[in-house]
């Protein structure tokens, strides 16, 4: 299944980046990319995975920026 979830929030591209190399070890995701400036968070899995996954999801994004806010999960 494909995704779309907004990530608010995020300061810079660097930390935009640094969440989407997490969300793409995370073991199930297929593919994932973060857009810094459209704050879209894409990413693949299997319908399976989802419910583990999203949860990881925000641990690597809050991780990372705190105060980040992530809807559409």
């Amino acid at each position: 299944m494909k995704k779309t979830v907004t990530i608010k929030d995020i300061d810079c591209a660097n930390c935009a980046a640094k969440i989407e190399r997490d969300v793409q070890k995370i073991n199930g995701v297929k593919s994932a990319s973060l857009n810094f400036f459209g704050q879209r968070l894409q990413f693949e899995c299997d319908e399976e995975d989802y419910e583990r996954i999203a949860k990881e999801i925000v641990h690597c994004a809050k991780k990372v920026e705190p105060d980040c806010v992530i809807l559409g999960l």
